[in-house]
């Protein structure tokens, strides 16, 4: 599932397999604010089947990872689907609009210039990012926090997690 902290969008990942036969189906929910409401809308234009993740830019638009191989990322714009080629495990959009994956390698990138950028030597499992930075859970399923001043991840604790998850305020 995925939630805009700038628009009233929320998108999930549905269990109901893509047309294309391989993945799954996404949909919008239509809230209070259109009729028909309080439902969930399938994206008939999503051009293949979903991977478990996704994420949302700052304007409310939907990512996901496909899931067939490359397992390319899918970012609609502008009502469009584009492919960001480069094979992923997990995705999330900064508040700034970067795009940052896992690749499949468990290394994390960012996405500048429609390059990938590798962004750090460490591997990961699993990303969320949030106004107060860049949030990993690492191969050893550990928490760590990207620190900006020394331009590295470092641990926040000894629990072992399966996810990360940022709020409005970080």
């Amino acid at each position: 599932m995925a939630t805009s902290t700038e628009t009233d969008e929320v998108w999930a990942t549905m269990r109901k397999t893509h047309q294309g036969r391989e993945g799954f189906q996404i949909a919008r929910f239509n809230g209070v604010k259109k009729l028909p409401h309080n439902r969930w809308e399938e994206d008939i234009s999503q051009p293949v089947g979903a991977y478990y993740y996704m994420a949302m830019d700052g304007e409310g638009q939907p990512a996901f990872i496909g899931y067939s191989q490359p397992r390319s990322i899918y970012h609609k714009r502008h009502g469009k689907w584009h492919e960001i080629r480069g094979c992923s495990n997990d995705l999330t959009f900064a508040p700034d609009g970067t795009l940052y994956r896992i690749g499949c390698d468990w290394h994390i990138y960012r996405y500048e210039d429609e390059h990938w950028i590798k962004f750090s030597k460490m591997k990961a499992r699993r990303i969320a990012a949030g106004l107060d930075g860049l949030w990993i859970i690492d191969n050893n399923w550990k928490p760590f926090k990207y620190n900006v001043e020394t331009n590295e991840f470092e641990s926040r604790g000894t629990i072992k997690a399966n996810f990360v998850v940022v709020g409005l305020e970080g």
